[in-house]
């Protein structure tokens, strides 16, 4: 690969839940792709959920992603990579789900990024722990400032 200086890059802001619509375009110019999009954790629909406007349930049904029977409301980690929906599994995803190889072997060249458990520590406790969206994870990652009186008025609290 040549200088990072002579080399071209764009970035395109879409919406990471949305970056599958690219897929087929990616793929036939063959661009090395980073999408980097956030876990999107809700709860996993109810039989009474059905009724309800599909808009509106998805707007009340946000959850911790450590809340049992989680799921993604993110098309693109369910459509493209790395085609899963339950959380627990984007959690445990291995980088070959998230990178996908060519059917040759050789390195594919699209890369999805989300959330990851890191370790959290908070009053004196460490667990592991991964945020629902990019701002959460920044928020469990400094923990200290975004608590504080300082960091009050950035809105990053932390239940």
């Amino acid at each position: 690969m040549g200088d990072l200086r002579s080399c071209h890059l764009t970035i395109l802001e879409v919406g990471g839940a949305f970056a599958y619509k690219f897929e087929k375009l990616v793929n036939f110019l063959s661009l090395p792709t980073l999408i980097i999009t956030d876990l999107d954790s809700v709860a996993a629909a109810t039989a009474d959920d059905e009724d309800a406007d599909a808009e509106e349930s998805n707007a009340a049904s946000s959850c911790p992603v450590d809340t049992p029977g989680a799921v993604t409301s993110n098309e693109t980690l369910k459509q493209w990579l790395p085609k899963m929906n339950v959380i627990h599994d984007l959690l445990a995803a291995e980088t070959e789900s998230k990178a996908p190889a060519t059917t040759d072997g050789t390195s594919g060249l699209v890369r999805v990024a989300y959330q990851t458990c890191e370790p959290v520590t908070w009053e004196g406790s460490t667990e592991a722990r991964a945020g629902r969206t990019l701002e959460e994870a920044f928020a469990l990652q400094n923990l200290g400032w975004t608590q504080s009186d300082e960091g009050k008025n950035v809105g990053l609290r932390i239940r």
